[in-house]
């Protein structure tokens, strides 16, 4: 039973989840958005905008306010108009003009600003009640003038350049597009209902886009002229529909559109709080508001079924249902209680211990959220796991929550003990651990025993073995000199010497040994070599250039001992030489230095002799010229070209002859040869043409050639009197080269088709019926009725919603793309007007000839085979009311009475889905009171 509630406290909640009793606002989506009016209210307060046109200086839209009158339950459709752009693809949402792209992006014409509007079903363009124009696009180019902004209620002219601007639209009219500048096509096209005309296209200066509104308004004129960007017309605005009692405020919409929707009166119910979560065992108090009286279904759990108040003590999560009044009016309202049970805490695992500063992992379940205290030896104190580091027992406290529900639990983590020392011993002695063992050697030793508690209890002893130290002490001394040992004795001869003493630390013996040597004083030789002209350093920094042999007496940098230098110089000579070369031009000469000669003249260069002193090289350097001569020359495809050493060629490309210069140098002559394309031609020859297109222009490309043919007339293709078939147009051009081509290509003359059809109205149906000659079957159909099409399909039927005189229209499409219309008056007559429709969620079968059974719009029982099928609280079936059946008075279908209480139903529409039929989608399913009282 409870699931059963929740569900249809859900469906209850969502019914009128459209409706709200203040304001509303529709922002710009680009989609189509709905409003459904809540119970009760017949009138809405309404602000309408439409948007801007495209650039800075584009037109602002206008904005209406006023009350609208409506039917509760009714569904209107909103479209919020979208500001323009720049550009291609530019024009705003809900029927702005586009604009265009230039070459220079600071040229772009500006798309018109869309209309925002409201409409009724079936929401046509003429089912629209209020309508706030969009501003005109920006025109084109380097001078960009203004759109026009929307007035009221007729829109006005976009700013004239050499393209006028496009005019506004009326109340009856689109505007029309603005001329070009010189009367150079296109120029901007007309607005039509609903929509904005396009800018004139140009190249660097378009026309702007014309707004959107009851009417657009018209394209801005092109440039038209030249090469320059100069500039295109503004887009017109676009009118407003603007209804009685509404008032209209011009050139105020300075971006997206904006539609603001405040119900007056009316009754929706509310519940606070709206989703209240508890505790086991806690109490929430429900407010309802909204209408005058209220009615809670009865419940253990609740402490009243009356007033605005009740307090909800449930034991567990709970749907509760009221039922409310507002005069006439009747609501239900649903909210469901949740209820979160405590949560119960498990420890992994449940009897933690780590010994001697072990870490601990320790994990907690059965919550979302946790914390612990104390914070001291753990790494966290938030979380379902943390590590614990103790060196003695300790107890943590954890408090799991689920939801704000909480739950207070201790684990504990018992330790061990842990005893560090440090101990010295000397060579050859010993050092016995704490249980018992002896070691004679330095290092870490555990000793791990067990306390009272279980744990381990670990001695760490750190012991350090100090040696006898035994030093050699290497000295050196000069020739004569004496060294003092560590005993105090004075020694001057080579040997060694051995000196024991005791260390002061750890009282351990030491020997020193002492090797002395005596270094004897030194002498050597050098025999270095200079250049002339150059000096020489002796070892005591003394200069010299001349030849011969010099004592120097210094200090051994190794032992401190005198050393004698004797140094013997040797002075080298230099030398010089004169070249005369005469290389051509394109041969390869390399100077004394390596690098290649390339320009005549003399050149000096100094060198080192194998002695490593100077040595000069002069050359005198004359380069003979070599002569390189470039020609460029042009043939077309399949012709040939001889060339200077004879050789004839006929492909693109570098061709060098190589001839040999009186001097006995090369010449070289290089000819650049291009073999010219043959022109590339296109007809711009569709692949076929309709019977109606009497005269078609074409346009080949390379423009200039001779256009010849059986149909063809200058730049013309002329239909007139010509019979379906095959036909051949020829083309032959001359480029600026001398290359000339031919071309040709065939096109079709499709045959004509005559579409035909009869019609048959039935209830609200317009049953058509299509008779056109379709003997191979290749033609594709449109139906249209008024401005809008209802259907591609052959033969069909279309449920119509308004009565009235309209032109019902059969378009033929055949595999040319060729079309061709049929049309006649349909006077359409009892129309299937599903206004208003609703099932009400209350009925009262107590025989007093009020409201005793569920009575629905008569035209749905008339037309449609609809189904509604009505459940009790366990989802059993007690009755379906359908076309032809008796309507349900609060019995089963074998006619027992019902109890009182809550029920629900599921509506089908039959032929029409319910879902997505706007007067019955949100009646799909919801809920039904039967009160008997």
């Amino acid at each position: 039973m409870r699931k059963l509630l929740l569900l249809i406290g859900i469906l209850s909640i969502g019914l009128w989840a459209e409706a709200q009793l203040g304001p509303t606002t529709f922002n710009f989506t680009g989609q189509v958005q709905t409003y459904t009016v809540p119970p009760c209210v017949t009138q809405l307060q309404v602000v309408v905008r439409g948007a801007k046109g495209g650039g800075t200086n584009g037109g602002n839209g206008s904005q209406l306010t006023g009350t609208l009158n409506v039917t509760a339950g009714q569904v209107l459709e909103i479209r919020v108009g979208g500001q323009g752009t720049l550009g291609n693809n530019s024009a705003g949402f809900n029927g702005g003009g586009t604009g265009h792209a230039a070459s220079n992006a600071a040229w772009h014409s500006g798309g018109g600003g869309g209309a925002s509007d409201i409409r009724t079903t079936p929401y046509a363009l003429n089912n629209r009640i209020v309508v706030a124009a969009g501003g005109g696009g920006r025109g084109g180019g380097s001078d960009a003038v203004g759109g026009a902004f929307a007035a009221c209620p007729n829109g006005q002219q976009g700013s004239n350049t050499y393209g006028t601007g496009g005019s506004g639209g009326t109340q009856t009219a689109g505007g029309a597009g603005g001329t070009p500048w010189a009367g150079t096509p296109p120029g901007g096209t007309a607005g039509t209902l609903g929509v904005g005309g396009q800018g004139g296209l140009w190249g660097t200066a378009s026309g702007g886009g014309g707004g959107g509104g009851l009417y657009g308004g018209g394209g801005g004129g092109n440039d038209g002229c030249c090469t320059g960007a100069n500039g295109g017309g503004g887009g017109g605005s676009g009118s407003s529909l603007v209804p009685v009692g509404f008032t209209c405020t011009q050139n105020i919409g300075t971006g997206n559109g904006l539609i603001t929707i405040t119900p007056i009166g009316g009754m929706i119910l509310a519940v606070s709080p709206a989703a209240p979560n508890i505790c086991e065992g806690q109490s929430v108090d429900l407010t309802i508001s909204g209408g005058e009286s209220y009615e809670w279904i009865a419940s253990p759990s609740l402490s009243t079924t009356t007033g605005a108040t009740s307090t909800a003590t449930p034991p567990v999560t709970e749907t509760f249902g009221i039922i409310g009044t507002l005069g006439a009016c009747v609501d239900t309202a649903f909210v469901t209680v949740n209820v979160i049970a405590y949560p119960v805490l498990a420890f992994i695992p449940p009897n933690p211990s780590g010994c001697g500063g072990e870490q601990v992992p320790i994990t907690v379940v059965g919550a979302a959220q946790y914390t612990w205290s104390p914070g001291t030896g753990l790494n966290t104190t938030t979380g379902p796991t943390v590590v614990a580091t103790v060196d003695e027992t300790t107890t943590y406290t954890v408090t799991g929550t689920i939801s704000g529900c909480s739950t207070t639990q201790t684990v504990t983590v018992s330790a061990s003990v842990t005893v560090n020392e440090a101990e010295q011993i000397c060579n050859g002695q010993t050092f016995t651990l704490a249980d018992g063992t002896v070691v004679s050697e330095g290092g870490d030793y555990t000793t791990v025993l067990t306390t009272v508690l279980g744990c381990d209890s670990i001695i760490n002893v750190a012991l350090t073995q100090n040696p006898t130290y035994l030093l050699d002490n290497p000295i050196q001394i000069c020739q004569g000199e004496n060294y003092l040992l560590p005993n105090g004795q004075s020694v001057n001869q080579s040997g060694t010497y051995p000196v024991l003493l005791s260390t002061n630390g750890a009282g351990c013996d030491s020997t020193i040994t002492t090797v002395l040597t005596v270094n004897p004083l030194l002498s050597s030789a050098q025999s270095p070599q200079i250049c002339q002209g150059e000096l020489f350093t002796l070892p005591n920094g003394q200069t010299i250039s001349a030849p011969g042999t010099y004592n120097t007496v210094l200090s051994s940098l190794v032992t401190g001992c005198d050393s004698t230098v004797t140094t013997t110089l040797t002075v080298n000579p230099n030398f010089n030489q004169t070249l005369n070369p005469t290389p051509c031009a394109n041969q390869t000469y390399i100077m004394p230095d390596g690098q290649t000669a390339t320009n005549s003249g003399t050149f000096t260069y100094n060198f080192q002799s194998i002695a490593g002193c100077d040595s000069t090289v002069v050359v005198n350097l004359n380069i003979n010229p070599v002569y390189n001569l470039n020609f460029n020359q042009g043939i077309c495809q399949g012709q040939s070209f001889t060339l200077p050493n004879g050789n004839n060629v006929s492909a693109s490309g570098t061709y060098v002859s190589n001839l040999t210069t009186m001097a006995g140098c090369d010449s070289v002559i290089t000819v650049q040869l291009t073999v010219n394309p043959l022109p590339n031609l296109n007809l711009g020859l569709a692949s076929s043409y309709c019977p109606y297109q009497l005269s078609v222009p074409i346009s080949p490309t390379p423009a200039g050639g001779q256009l010849t043919g059986t149909t063809v007339q200058g730049l013309t293709l002329n239909h007139n009197g010509v019979n379906p078939g095959n036909y051949t147009v020829n083309y032959a051009f001359t480029d600026g080269n001398g290359c000339s081509s031919t071309t040709s290509g065939s096109y079709v003359l499709a045959p004509p088709v005559a579409p035909s059809f009869s019609y048959n109205l039935f209830c609200s149906e317009l049953q058509m019926f299509n008779t056109t000659a379709d003997p191979n079957g290749v033609l594709n159909y449109r139906w249209t009725l008024g401005n809008e099409e209802i259907s591609t399909q052959n033969s069909p039927t279309y449920l119509y919603e308004e009565n009235g005189l309209f032109d019902l229209t059969l378009t033929a499409t055949d595999n040319f793309n060729c079309t061709y219309s049929s049309t006649q008056s349909v006077d359409l007559q009892q129309t299937l007007d599903l206004t208003g429709f609703y099932i009400p969620n209350v009925i009262t079968p107590n025989d007093d000839g009020i409201n005793d059974t569920l009575t629905i719009l008569p035209i749905v029982t008339e037309c449609l085979e609809y189904s509604l099928q009505i459940f009790n609280r366990w989802g059993q079936l007690v009755y379906e009311m359908k076309q032809g059946e008796p309507l349900f008075a609060g019995k089963k279908s074998n006619g027992d009475e019902l109890e009182s209480g809550q029920y629900y139903y599921v509506f089908s529409g039959g032929r029409l889905d319910c879902a997505t039929t706007p007067e019955f989608k949100k009646w799909c399913s919801g809920m039904l009171m039967i009160k008997r009282d």
